[in-house]
């Protein structure tokens, strides 16, 4: 079951209950609309850690009403915190 942000471009799938994978399709920081990997529990209330798939790891979390994707600063030697 897909749950859809109010602008209707956005969604997230609830749980399954026997398959570990779920999907979004949430806003990028370019803009663009992307299909990413949510973690099976949120880490907060108000985030769900993702990756993209490309290499990039973040976190989800609705704003201006819809699924919005942020990824984790790089450190200076090009690895993540």
């Amino acid at each position: 079951m897909r749950r859809r942000s109010e602008m209707g471009d956005t969604w997230i799938e609830d749980e399954m209950p026997y398959d570990g994978r779920r999907r979004g399709r949430v806003r990028c920081a370019d803009g663009k609309l992307r299909v990413v990997r949510l973690a099976q529990t949120a880490d907060t209330f108000f985030t769900i850690p993702a990756n993209d798939g490309r290499g990039s790891r973040g976190y989800v979390m609705v704003e201006n009403e819809e699924f919005r994707f942020f990824t984790y600063p790089k450190t200076n030697a090009g690895e993540r915190k």
